[in-house]
C-alpha cells in the first residue's frame, strides 16, 4: 500500500520556541505514561497487560517519553532532525539498509542454522521490518529470516479477494502476480513442517473491507503450520504524513502527530485464525498520542514506517514477538 507524500523544502535554521509548538507536544498527562497496558483495538475488549518479567514495553514508553519532553524542551526541532524528515520525504526508505539477499518475492538474512528463525510474509507492509531485522542481527541477534514478501500482495488466500472488488487498487496483472506469490508460499510452508520458530503476518489488511476477513484468515490458517508461533503484526500508527502536515518553518510539529491506527481486522483475523496478535501501536505510541518524531528518527513517511524507525525498535522487537498472544474470545 502506497500514500505518497509531498517533498518539504529544508529549513534554513531550526525555529525559536513557542508556547503553542511545546504545548501541543502533549495530549496526556505524564501520570499515565508507561503504566503496562495495552489495549486490544477490538470496541469492547479489555486491556491486556504484559507479561511478568518483560520490560519491553515499560523501556520503549520511557524512551518515546523522553523524547517528547526533550523536543518540547527544545521548543523547537533541531537540524538533524529537520534533515531527518527531508531525507525519509524524498522517497521510500522502508526497503532501504538491508543485510538480506533477494530475488524477486524470496529475501534471506543469516543462515538456516541460526538459533533463531523466522518467516515473514507479507506485501511492502511486512518488507518495512526487513530494516528491523537487519539491524537486530548486526547487534548480535543469531538469526535467519526468510522474507517471502511482494509488493501491493497482502496474506490473502485465493484471487477472489484481489479481483471482486470494483474498488480495489490491484490490476488483472498484479492479481496473477499475487496468485503465483502465494501459491509458491503455500507450497513451500506445506512441505517444510514447523521449521520456524516465528512466523511474522504484516500486510495492509486493515484498509480492506470485512469481507476479507475470511479470505485472511485462511492464509493464516495456510501458514500456521509453518512455524511454532504465528504473529499477526497491527498496523502502524496512520495520520497526515508529514512532509503534508509540517508547515516550511516546521513550527506545527506539535499538531502533527499520528494516532494508533484501528487494527481491528488483524485482530480478527488472529482471532478466528488462533494465532498471537502484536500490537505494533505500542512501539509508537504512549496511550493514543504517537508522535512523528522519536529521538532523530522520523517514524511513518510514505505509507510506511521509515528506516530509521525500524532500525530503533530493534533492540525491543524480539520480546515483543515473545509477548504476542493469541487473543481471547
Amino acid at each position: 500500500f502506497l500514500f505518497i507524500g509531498l517533498f518539504i523544502t529544508p529549513a534554513v535554521a531550526v525555529q525559536p520556541a513557542t508556547q503553542s509548538f511545546v504545548s501541543s507536544i502533549f495530549t496526556h498527562p505524564e501520570s499515565n505514561i508507561g503504566d503496562g497496558t495495552i489495549q486490544t483495538p477490538t470496541p469492547t475488549s479489555k486491556p491486556t497487560k504484559v507479561p511478568t518479567g518483560s520490560n519491553w514495553f515499560s523501556l520503549r514508553q520511557a524512551e518515546i517519553a523522553a523524547s517528547n519532553q526533550a523536543i518540547a524542551d527544545l521548543g523547537h526541532l533541531t537540524e538533524k532532525q529537520i534533515s531527518e524528515i527531508n531525507r525519509v520525504s524524498s522517497g521510500d526508505t522502508y526497503a532501504q539498509k538491508t543485510d538480506f539477499t533477494c530475488t524477486w518475492g524470496d529475501c534471506t538474512l543469516g543462515k538456516p542454522s541460526a538459533k533463531i528463525k523466522i518467516l515473514l510474509l507479507g506485501d511492502s507492509h511486512a518488507l518495512m521490518f526487513q530494516t528491523t531485522f537487519s539491524a537486530m542481527r548486526r547487534s548480535g541477534y543469531d538469526l535467519y529470516v526468510r522474507s517471502m514478501t511482494s509488493g501491493l500482495c497482502p496474506n490473502f488466500s485465493g484471487t477472489r479477494s484481489l479481483s471482486q472488488d470494483p474498488n480495489d487498487f490491484h490490476t488483472d496483472a498484479t492479481n496473477q502476480e499475487c496468485e503465483r506469490h502465494h501459491r509458491r508460499i503455500f507450497e513451500y510452508a506445506g512441505s517444510i513442517g514447523r521449521t520456524y520458530d516465528y512466523v511474522v503476518l504484516s500486510d495492509s489488511t486493515a484498509f480492506f473491507p470485512a469481507h476479507y476477513v475470511a479470505d485472511a484468515t485462511d492464509f493464516a490458517n495456510k501458514l500456521k503450520t509453518a512455524g511454532k508461533k504465528t504473529i499477526i503484526l497491527g498496523q502502524a500508527p496512520v495520520g497526515k504524513d508529514l512532509a503534508t502536515c509540517l508547515n516550511k518553518e516546521y513550527s506545527n510539529y506539535g499538531q502533527c502527530h499520528f494516532s494508533k491506527a484501528t487494527s481491528f481486522h488483524d485482530f480478527l483475523v488472529a482471532t478466528k485464525a488462533r494465532v498471537a496478535y502484536a500490537d505494533l501501536g505500542s512501539m509508537f505510541c504512549v496511550d493514543n498520542f504517537c508522535p512523528m518524531m522519536i529521538g532523530n528518527a522520523p517514524i511513518f513517511s510514505r505509507g510506511h514506517l521509515t528506516d530509521a524507525a525500524g532500525a530503533q525498535i530493534a533492540p525491543y522487537f524480539m520480546d515483543f514477538l515473545k509477548d504476542a498472544k493469541v487473543p481471547s474470545k
